[in-house]
């Protein structure tokens, strides 16, 4: 039956009808075909939109998004065709206030349109198109972030010369989203030149950290580069001022404590480590109020008593006094549950005093090694590498001149010419208080020569005295000579001792010279010639008697 101005059964208000079919139960048999305007949305009741999305997509990428115009049975409206301004909503802006991309129209035909949609905020949403009063809603879309297009590192704005800091590094992609797909290592460096800084660190999820510490005041940049990525980068200038923003999220109650301590200290030199409690989400619990109870591997360690946190953070001082890697450990008494570690790598303390090492004993003549090591108050070697002066009680002791120690250690040649209780002391000529000295008795080396001591003169007949002496080289009494003495001389008739064994190196011997006139008496030693002297006496007239 033809339209006609009358109405049978129930209908719906039409107008404009040129672009869309809709069917409608009539009151007669049969299906009815109305054909609806553009706006049929607005006059037309029971008509929805069924959107159908991908339940995953990657921010930037573009993904076909069905939309098709059902009846209030689910049946699509076949007549629902041409192309169609429709309005999207739901997905928000990414961090960087990049919008969502939709198409201005969208061709339908057979009730059913697609539309190329690009999602730029990384995370689960929805998305609904509306024309007048027809509205639908997808199924969630997990929005994945693209890779990884940035890099940015954060550090504390004005950090203290040789105070250990923390450098946080977060890869985003080219949205702002954060690129929890990178799993990058990262390589560190930085315009000043004694900084310390970490080997390597790595991103997980996108996010990294790493504790360093710049020597150099002034202006400083710290560079992190992604090694497997090496196009990111990031370079960052500390500045004199900061904003902190606004946090309105109150934190749940304390599940762990975090320990941030400088990756070294020096022995005897107080450091400072911060504590913060976190909430099991990450959050700085900063209602918590519990006590915080330190310990440390280093036995010396001077730790602070218990201390409490204020809005969840405190600093607290500790000076380590064992060197090496030490631990430091931060509980709350109450709930062993919430505690924290951190190593600290703990340099020896300046240098107080020389530790020497020598032989027990020296020869006259012969060269020693004097190993000197440089440590501190608690007998740790530090990396003490000044000079050193060496001195001896020896006057003609061959030393070195001033030299420099490696690693706080250095070994040092020392020859002694004299014989006896000798003595050597080391001295840091910058610092007198820093000194040492060690004993070392020193045994003549072998006899070179005899020395014989006689009278001038002496009458013939008389006995004299002459005492023979075993020097070595160097001058010193050869007190370990064990060899045999013979006296021989020029007078023919003078009485001589036997061979005889010397004492200490000396010995005395009784002759008696018979003939008038200069005689000479002659020292050797029978198995070795070379030792030898002589003396010349002159012998006078025996005094006649009556």
């Amino acid at each position: 039956m033809p339209w006609s101005t009358g109405c049978r059964g129930s209908c719906g208000r039409l107008a404009r009808a040129t672009a869309m079919a809709v069917p409608l139960a009539l009151s007669t048999l049969g299906i009815w075909s109305i054909t609806l305007g553009p706006d049929a949305g607005a006059t037309t009741p029971g008509i929805a939109f069924h959107v159908s999305a991908p339940s995953t997509a990657t921010a930037g990428a573009r993904i076909a998004v069905a939309i098709t115009a059902v009846d209030a049975h689910g049946n699509p409206v076949a007549g629902y065709q041409g192309a169609q301004r429709l309005t999207f909503s739901g997905p928000a802006r990414s961090p960087d206030s990049t919008a969502p991309s939709y198409p201005p129209t969208i061709a339908f035909s057979g009730g059913t349109g697609y539309a190329t949609v690009s999602l730029t905020d990384a995370q689960t949403t929805t998305l609904t198109a509306t024309q007048g009063p027809i509205t639908g809603t997808s199924a969630p879309i997990a929005v994945s972030p693209a890779s990884a297009a940035t890099l940015y590192a954060s550090t504390p704005p004005t950090p203290t010369a040789g105070v250990a800091t923390v450098l946080n590094v977060t890869a985003t992609d080219a949205y702002g989203n954060l690129a929890t797909n990178s799993d990058g290592t990262l390589h560190f460096s930085s315009s000043a030149p004694y900084a310390v800084l970490p080997t390597h660190g790595s991103l997980t999820a996108g996010i990294g950290s790493a504790g360093l510490s710049l020597e150099t005041s002034g202006p400083q940049t710290l560079t992190v580069t992604d090694t497997v990525e090496p196009t990111l980068t990031a370079t960052f200038k500390p500045v004199l001022t900061a904003t902190t923003p606004t946090v309105t999220v109150r934190p749940a109650a304390a599940a762990t404590f975090e320990l941030r301590a400088p990756n070294r200290a020096v022995a005897d030199t107080a450091t400072r480590f911060t504590v913060t409690a976190f909430d099991a989400f990450g959050n700085v619990a900063t209602g918590y109020a519990g006590a915080v109870q330190f310990a440390s591997s280093d036995p010396s360690a001077k730790l602070p008593s218990d201390g409490t946190l204020t809005r969840g953070a405190g600093t607290f001082p500790v000076t380590f006094g064992t060197a090496g890697n030490q631990g430091i450990t931060a509980t709350d008494p109450t709930n062993s549950l919430i505690n924290t570690a951190a190593t600290v790598i703990v340099g020896a303390a300046p240098a107080t005093t020389f530790h020497l090492t020598t032989p027990a004993t020296a020869t006259v003549g012969d060269s020693f090694d004097l190993t000197i090591t440089a440590r501190d108050a608690h007998g740790t070697t530090t990396g003490y590498a000044g000079a050193v002066h060496v001195a001896s009680s020896d006057p003609s002791v061959m030393l070195p001149p001033e030299s420099g120690l490696t690693r706080g250690a250095g070994t040092l040649p020392v020859v002694f010419e004299t014989a006896g209780p000798e003595t050597l002391t080391v001295t840091d000529p910058a610092e007198p208080a820093v000194t040492a000295t060690t004993r070392i008795m020193v045994s003549p080396a072998s006899p070179a020569l005899f020395q014989a001591y006689a009278p001038a003169s002496v009458k013939a007949g008389t006995p004299t005295t002459i005492t023979v002496t075993a020097l070595d080289a160097f001058g010193n009494v050869a007190t370990g000579y064990s060899g045999t003495v013979r006296l021989a001389g020029t007078d023919p008739s003078a009485t001589l001792p036997s061979d005889a064994v010397l004492t200490r190196g000396t010995g005395t011997f009784r002759i008696t010279f018979k003939t008038a006139g200069p005689q000479t008496v002659t020292v050797t030693d029978p198995a070795d010639p070379l030792i030898a002297t002589g003396a010349t006496i002159a012998v006078g007239q025996r005094t006649a008697t009556l």
